[in-house]
C-alpha cells in the first residue's frame, strides 16, 4: 500500500481519539488514545492491509451499525503501538481539517509516552492507564 494513499483514506474514514475521564478524587485525569478506522465486514482485507503496514493494532468484528450492515474495526490502543501511527502521519500529513485532530491525538500519545519513563511512585494506576496533572494535560489545549 503507498503511504499518501493510507493518509488520504485516513483522512475520510480514520478517527484519532483522546479520552480524557477524571479520577474520583477529581486530581488526576486518564488519558485513553487510540487510533480507529471502521468498514462495513466486507472490507476485512482492505483493513487487514492496513493493519499489516503499521504492523500494529487489531481488526475486530462489530455489530451492525446503523444502517444494519455488519462492521469491522481496525484500532490502535496500546501505546507501545503508536510510535508507527505517528510516525506515518507525520511524515504523510493528513491534508483535511483531521490533521488538527492528529496534532491533539499526537500531543496525549506523546505525554502518556513520556509519563511511561517517570519514576514510579507508591500510588497505584491501573494497569494500561497513566494519571496525569491539570499542568500536563494543559499542553493539550
Amino acid at each position: 500500500m503507498k503511504p499518501s494513499w493510507i493518509s488520504g483514506f485516513t483522512d475520510g474514514e480514520g478517527c484519532f481519539v483522546l479520552g480524557v475521564h477524571r479520577t474520583k478524587n477529581g486530581r488526576y485525569v486518564n488519558l485513553t488514545p487510540h487510533f480507529n478506522i471502521a468498514q462495513r465486514a466486507d472490507d476485512r482485507k482492505l483493513l487487514e492491509r492496513i493493519k499489516d503496514y503499521f504492523g500494529v493494532g487489531t481488526v475486530d468484528d462489530r455489530g451492525p451499525a446503523g444502517s444494519g450492515s455488519p462492521m469491522i474495526i481496525y484500532s490502535v490502543r496500546r501505546i507501545l503501538d503508536f510510535p508507527p501511527v505517528v510516525n506515518h502521519f507525520s511524515s504523510y500529513p493528513l491534508l483535511s481539517r483531521k490533521r488538527l485532530d492528529f496534532e491533539t491525538w499526537k500531543e496525549g500519545v506523546s505525554i502518556m509516552i513520556t509519563a511511561a519513563h517517570r519514576p514510579k511512585t507508591k500510588s497505584k494506576v491501573p494497569k494500561g492507564l497513566k494519571r496525569f496533572t491539570e499542568e500536563e494535560l494543559h499542553r493539550l489545549t
